[in-house]
């Protein structure tokens, strides 16, 4: 890793991304001596905190790597197809000026899926359990948006 060009001189630089596909990194400098079981315990501890890490989308909309990695996952099971990650937006759906779905709506595009480019996906909990359940809505007609992926889903849900 090439230091950091603020980085003074005789200390070392040592960091890692955070995670991997966000794009973040963390540096952390020593000056003077440092054992390598102390970056060794260092890469541990970003190693478990790297989860808990926020990053921010292209549209400027935090979200969760853990939660996105999950969503992809699921999408690419449930369709049989590679998907990225694209966005995450914040998304809420009203009924006679009331919230009845309030959330984020993470956008994958798809790669080699016969009718879809673009996925809108999400997790909600379950009632009575601490289990989440995930949606992958394609973009097909009739929707044509994460707002409309929403509604496709309650209307589902409801039958």
């Amino acid at each position: 890793m090439n230091p950091h060009p603020s980085v003074a001189q005789g200390a070392r630089q040592i960091g890692g991304s955070i995670p991997a596909d966000s794009g973040c990194s963390i540096s952390i400098l020593a000056v003077g001596e440092v054992t390598q079981t102390a970056i060794d315990n260092l890469k541990k501890y970003l190693d478990i905190i790297k989860p808990s890490f926020a990053v921010k989308s292209a549209t400027g909309q935090e979200h969760q790597p853990q939660m996105t990695r999950a969503l992809k996952k699921a999408i690419e099971r449930l369709h049989g197809c590679r998907a990225t990650f694209q966005d995450v937006v914040p998304v809420v759906e009203q009924f006679e000026g009331r919230p009845v779905w309030e959330g984020e709506v993470h956008i994958f595009t798809l790669q080699d899926h016969p009718t879809a480019s673009l996925c809108y996906a999400w997790a909600s909990p379950i009632e009575g359990s601490e289990k989440q359940k995930f949606y992958a809505v394609l973009h097909v007609p009739p929707v044509a948006s994460p707002l409309d992926a929403i509604r496709t889903s309650i209307v589902q849900d409801a039958r």
